[in-house]
């Protein structure tokens, strides 16, 4: 999922922040924005 999280639409990404708490906000908001940097 990390890894096509910044592929997603737009749209679809503001439907996880829509009426989210803060903090699972910044958890979306760093899984759409690193971009392909993902250690397992």
């Amino acid at each position: 999922m990390a890894r096509l999280a910044p592929l997603l639409p737009p749209r679809l990404k503001a439907t996880y922040l829509m009426g989210a708490a803060d903090e699972r906000q910044r958890f979306w908001i760093d899984v759409f924005t690193r971009r392909g940097t993902v250690t397992e």
